[in-house]
């Protein structure tokens, strides 16, 4: 059971989610953040944001990641251990201050996020600026197809001691037009399928498990933090 949930989580990969659901997300983060109270709930929502943080070695989430177990530990012993001196708007301080470095980790995160999807998406588009028609794809890359099937059959006809005056090799050579024109066909349909998922992939993401159990754990989050105070 433990193997396949850590298998789906290295399946996931954050750039395959729908940006409405991330900024949804984003949404309900805050309204989790303002009302959250409870330590055991602030330490989940920190380890949430440590999952997310882990795709970004940049220094202000590092920072802010490593910052934050210090601060919550310390918030975690003066809550249940009744220090005397401390006063109840010291709790107040340091929920504040915990709340405001989850903000600023999230929102880097999702800064991060949004600025290397673009990146991606800029240079899927680029390899892709220029559509080819069938007929275009075959005529550009015939002639590479020819070379690579004649150099193919000549390594077969040396490594097989083959001669040349063979009605053997009257056969292969006949079937050299096949064998360029099947792998030119199967080259065309699938740098012509592959252009068209690249397309799709520059406009909008398919809404996946990944996309709905994302949202469902920040919904989750704000239920928990509504019921328990």
């Amino acid at each position: 059971m433990l193997d396949r949930i850590r298998d789906k989580l290295e399946e996931f990969n954050i750039y395959d989610l729908n940006n409405f659901v991330v900024i949804l997300s984003f949404i309900i983060f805050i309204i989790s953040l303002y009302f959250v109270s409870n330590v055991y709930l602030i330490i989940i929502i920190y380890l949430f944001v440590l999952y997310l943080a882990r795709y970004y070695e940049k220094p202000i989430i590092k920072f802010v990641s490593s910052l934050l177990p210090i601060i919550i530990f310390g918030y975690f012993l003066i809550h249940f251990i009744n220090f005397v001196f401390i006063e109840k708007e010291t709790f107040k301080t340091f929920r504040i201050i915990i709340k405001v470095l989850l903000l600023i980790d999230y929102i880097s995160i999702l800064y991060y996020y949004f600025k290397t999807k673009a990146i991606k998406i800029k240079n899927i588009s680029k390899r892709n600026k220029k559509k080819y028609t069938f007929k275009e794809l075959r005529k550009r890359k015939e002639d590479k197809f020819r070379e690579k099937v004649n150099n193919e059959v000549e390594a077969y006809l040396e490594d097989n001691n083959i001669s040349m005056d063979s009605d053997y090799f009257k056969v292969i050579e006949n079937n050299i037009d096949n064998k360029v024109k099947n792998d030119l066909e199967e080259y065309v349909w699938i740098k012509y399928l592959r252009f068209y998922k690249n397309k799709k992939y520059n406009y909008k993401n398919n809404f996946n498990v990944f996309n709905l159990l994302f949202l469902l754990i920040h919904v989750i989050i704000l239920i928990l933090v509504l019921i328990v105070r």
